[in-house]
């Protein structure tokens, strides 16, 4: 729990105007309800009688007889505001307790992941009494997320399990939180409906009062063969700051809490794992997918007690660490072979910077070799912002075998760089009024012609000819939309291959990181920053001057010493995203096998063994202990 001191914080984002209902003016403090704790089920459609209201600045929380809505715009003015809904108390006895209600928050297209959970949140607690500041409040996991409707159609919360420590209290308080900036980007609307708390479980969860714990998972080094513990996972999240991701990693435990499995929209779940099974110590799987990558279909395909081995990335979001949203299942309990995930296969396209007629793939290009391909709306959509799905790019060629993320460009007759984009099912995506998402008709409408040009860095404005908005790819959201301002990740096209053929994956993408089988450059990108000790085999092509090897990719033999060389798959390559950088830790490694004192190997095949991390910003190897380079050893040879 934390002590709620100061609670005026910087606020950000969100465009905001008021609902169409009419609510009245809001009250600056409602006194808190007298009476002896409510009793289980309590029920509040309007969240009005009986809740207490404190704003801390700027606008209050306004009560009507069906709603009750927080909004930092009035009279065509934006205010910082910072206000708190807070419940009646309610009685909690031994059972099991869980909170609901309905709600939707609306505009601010500049609102990142993070700051939409720091401006939305609910807290709990049993020591309030009328002033929220000096009351002890413990953050329960309710993930806000912006409505993807034009109106005021309201979602259903996730099911919220109350924690034990609440459970059999004479009282306890719920507290809505609202916070926003004071600009129309920095501002949203919050309205909540129909609260409920009560006796059960959260959807999916486990009613068992206790859990009897299993064989410690072991600690490993992150890889499918030797994934990280939960434990692990939480230790290297809480090293982070809120909204920072790791690369992909590998991490295995027992599921010892289910908070949703939905099924009906986007197939996905919010569960716990921990290294024991039992609630003590674990880490939380937000929004991560089934078996690789697929959506869930059932709420049973997941069990309290299953042990998983989980591919995602760690991040902490405010105080909560977790793995981010996409993760996937690669393992479910006892089969004898993990389920790996499913390789580089199907149709090629070929990154290029002009276009023509055809068919192509929309991918942001993250980290080196890994690209995140816009996807189509749903058939059962007809607007919304488009998906994404990570893919692998291998020498400027993405390899896929899914369709649903292939769009296709045809010029508008008597322009120069004008073009309708539809979906592989034909359906042209349009722009309308202020929006940044997008949608389809079957047929040409207006807001449905993109002007495309190309950057020098090989990405390309795809920009709507009736708004003037930009196609990025938001991290934050992983997502794509169109933006006024280019503040995300301006994507790449890669074209169809021509002959339109099944390729085979990449000659180049090969070994398995041992002496004798070491990675190619290429596998190596793919596998990523796994911070895994490794062998990687490459042509030493040049080094790198200066902090970035963007700009500072040298092909050649330096002048002077330097501390790092460049290895790529292929000797002449003059292109430093398909190279690596190797460091040169001081001592027998920098002696053996700088480059400027070692001119003839310029050029020449070495192997070397160390840390798979980030170097330079791309993924490099960094520790490096031990390199062959033809039949001469340097350094210590590692105890495989």
């Amino acid at each position: 729990m934390k002590k709620i001191l100061n609670l005026f914080v910087a606020f950000s984002t969100l465009f905001v105007i008021a609902s169409c209902s009419d609510v009245p003016s809001p009250y600056e403090l409602v006194t808190s309800d007298p009476s002896a704790g409510k009793t289980l089920p309590y029920k509040n459609t309007s969240l009005s009688s009986g809740f207490t209201v404190q704003t801390i600045a700027g606008n209050a929380w306004s009560q009507g007889s069906t709603y009750t809505q927080a909004s930092g715009y009035s009279n065509g003015n934006y205010t910082e505001s910072e206000s708190w809904l807070v419940s009646p108390g309610i009685q909690t006895g031994e059972d099991s307790v869980v909170l609901s209600f309905d709600y939707t928050i609306r505009y601010g297209s500049s609102l990142k992941e993070a700051e939409l959970y720091e401006y939305h949140q609910v807290y709990i607690s049993t020591d309030y009494v009328d002033d929220v500041t000096t009351a002890t409040w413990t953050l329960l996991p309710f993930k806000p997320e912006k409505s993807s409707y034009s109106d005021w159609t309201l979602y259903p919360s996730n099911e919220i399990q109350i924690p034990q420590e609440f459970l059999n209290q004479s009282k306890v308080y719920i507290a809505f939180v609202y916070k926003c900036g004071s600009t129309q980007g920095a501002t949203t609307t919050w309205e909540l409906e129909n609260f409920s708390i009560k006796n059960g479980v959260a959807s999916g969860g486990s009613d068992e009062p206790t859990i009897e714990p299993k064989t410690p998972i072991a600690k490993g080094n992150g890889t499918l063969e030797n994934p990280y513990s939960a434990s692990q996972a939480d230790s290297i999240s809480s090293t982070l700051s809120s909204g920072q991701t790791t690369d992909e990693v590998y991490v295995k435990g027992y599921i010892s809490q289910i908070n949703e499995v939905e099924v009906e929209r986007y197939g996905n779940a919010i569960y716990f794992i921990s290294d024991d099974g039992t609630t003590t110590g674990q880490y939380e799987i937000y929004h991560g997918f089934y078996l690789n990558g697929e959506k869930f279909t059932s709420k049973d395909q997941i069990s309290v007690g299953d042990t998983v081995i989980v591919l995602g990335k760690l991040t902490k979001y405010n105080s909560t660490n977790e793995m981010a949203a996409y993760s996937k299942i690669v393992y479910l309990n006892g089969s004898s072979t993990p389920v790996t995930p499913t390789p580089v296969g199907g149709t090629s396209y070929g990154k290029v910077t002009s276009i023509a007629d055809g068919v192509y793939l929309i991918g942001a290009i993250t980290d080196g070799s890994n690209c995140v391909l816009a996807t189509n709306l749903s058939s059962t959509y007809s607007y919304g912002w488009l998906g994404a799905t990570k893919a692998i790019m291998a020498n400027n060629v993405v390899t896929t075998a899914e369709t649903a993320v292939t769009w296709k460009f045809t010029a508008v007759p008597n322009t120069n760089i004008t073009y309708t984009i539809q979906d592989a099912q034909g359906r042209y995506i349009y722009m309308t009024g202020t929006y940044n998402s997008f949608n389809v008709s079957e047929t040409q409408v207006d807001g449905c012609y993109w002007d495309v040009s190309f950057n020098n860095d090989g990405t390309v404005n795809i920009v709507n000819v009736s708004t003037g908005k930009t196609i990025q790819y938001s991290p934050n959201f992983s997502s794509y939309g169109a933006y006024s301002e280019v503040s995300n990740v301006l994507p790449c096209l890669f074209l169809k291959d021509t002959e339109g053929g099944e390729t085979p994956v990449d000659p180049t993408v090969t070994g398995t990181g041992t002496k004798d089988d070491p990675y190619s450059v290429s596998k190596a990108q793919s596998v990523g920053a796994t911070s895994a000790n490794a062998w990687v085999k490459g042509y030493i092509v040049g080094y790198v001057s200066g902090a970035a090897i963007a700009t500072g990719a040298v092909f050649g033999v330096p002048t002077s010493a330097e501390t790092e060389i460049l290895i790529a798959d292929d000797p002449e390559t003059t292109d430093y995203t398909k190279c690596v950088p190797v460091q040169l830790p001081a001592g027998a490694i920098r002696e053996g096998l700088e480059l400027s004192a070692h001119s003839s190997y310029y050029k020449q095949e070495v192997s070397v063994y160390g840390q798979l991390v980030k170097y330079f910003g791309v993924l490099g190897v960094k520790s490096t202990s031990c390199a062959i380079i033809g039949q001469t050893t340097i350094g210590t040879e590692p105890n495989e």
